[in-house]
């Protein structure tokens, strides 16, 4: 096997780096509810040496969820980095073949394939297959990367139950308007705009403010 070089060149992140750094940005919500379960597992791990075998049972139930839910926003970070290196709204770069010191770029359709499975995870590519044991580290120009994230929106936050009066009253300021456009209407404003609000809840806050007719209009007074 080739030796794989630890070397990072300027201007460019190593793939399992961009992974940590892409989960960051994408799923803030997901990493900061994680951080607190692992805040509250520190507070069981202590309590759990006076706490006797029903502890015990808690942590052994606790502990698999809490990795459960780590395993999964990696591999929605990972699923999401190979669409768009696919789609080539990024690329993948690696340095140097058995003819040259030159930088090359993983063709876009190869992440369609399973010769890519792992890829990501591992950081490394085999330009050859797998087969032939010629290995380089795979690297994003941070250029390109830091595009795409702009590029990419931040999640939206689930509305959280404590807003529900809010909405209400936000709705029975809006009630002049046929319901899309007062849905719409109560969406673009500062305090309801960082929220993703589901149909359901809209329904159940629209039945608690009081909705008329679909369509219907009122004049303003």
């Amino acid at each position: 096997m080739s030796a794989v070089s630890q070397f990072c060149p300027d201007g460019y992140l190593p793939m399992r780096d961009a992974i940590v750094t892409a989960a960051q940005r994408w799923f803030v919500e997901e990493i900061a509810a994680f951080d607190r379960a692992v805040e509250d597992q520190a507070k069981i791990d202590d309590a759990g040496k006076a706490g006797g075998d029903s502890m015990d049972r808690a942590l052994s139930q606790a502990q698999p969820v809490m990795q459960m839910v780590a395993a999964d926003i990696y591999q929605q970070t990972v699923d999401k980095l190979r669409n768009l290196l696919h789609l080539g709204k990024l690329t993948a770069y690696y340095f140097g073949s058995l003819l040259d010191q030159a930088r090359h770029a993983v063709p876009a359709n190869f992440w369609a394939t399973a010769d890519a499975d792992g890829v990501l995870e591992e950081g490394r590519h085999w330009p050859l297959g797998q087969q032939i044991r010629f290995v380089r580290p795979l690297f994003l120009l941070v250029s390109e990367f830091d595009a795409q994230l702009s590029d990419q929106p931040a999640r939206k936050r689930p509305l959280p139950e404590a807003k529900i009066p809010d909405l209400v009253a936000a709705l029975r300021r809006f009630d002049y308007l046929p319901r899309k456009e007062q849905r719409a209407a109560v969406c673009s404003t500062p305090e309801f705009e960082p929220y993703e609000i589901t149909e359901r809840v809209f329904r159940e806050a629209e039945k608690t403010a009081g909705r008329r007719p679909p369509g219907r209009k009122r004049k303003r007074d």
